[in-house]
């Protein structure tokens, strides 16, 4: 369980470094997480909401190099629910990018309320997210890892 924006994008970069690491062992699959809200003590002892990711191989898609939508600090997840998941009702592959660790916090919150929402139409099929790192070049010529959340349904 993830609890907390910095705390949730650690655990997609480690699944993301983790898909990179095993990329010999997955047969053409890459790792991918569906997220949901659930409940735990911190450590003053009250109850918090925290991320849970349940994390399994899927088959790999394309990754465009520009995502589809870019969140920023502000970004509010509940605005970007009902977009995401309209997307995702189609059937379509939707990949989010964004600077910071906040953004991946609020794909992720999206991703669950996206879930909540299309529950009736997606039966047994869940959401996904899956984290890829790429490698691009910067205005000063350095190059720098951007990582992107790619967002379909699968299968159980």
């Amino acid at each position: 369980n993830a609890v907390g924006p910095r705390a949730t994008y650690l655990a997609i970069l480690a699944i993301a470094s983790a898909t990179k690491d095993m990329a010999g062992h997955l047969a053409g699959k890459v790792l991918a997480a569906t997220p949901s809200k659930t409940m735990t003590m911190n450590e003053r002892g009250k109850e918090t909401a925290a991320m849970s990711l349940e994390i399994r191989p899927v088959t790999k898609t394309y990754v465009p190099q520009d995502p589809d939508s870019l969140l920023v600090f502000r970004t509010v997840a509940r605005g970007f629910d009902k977009y995401l998941a309209s997307v995702l009702q189609e059937g379509n592959v939707h990949t989010i990018g964004g600077i910071g660790h906040t953004w991946i916090s609020n794909a992720m919150k999206a991703l669950v309320v996206a879930q909540e929402q299309l529950a009736d139409e997606l039966g047994a099929d869940q959401l996904f997210a899956r984290p890829s790192l790429l490698e691009f070049e910067d205005k000063h010529g350095t190059t720098v890892e951007r990582m992107l959340l790619t967002c379909s349904r699968v299968p159980p």
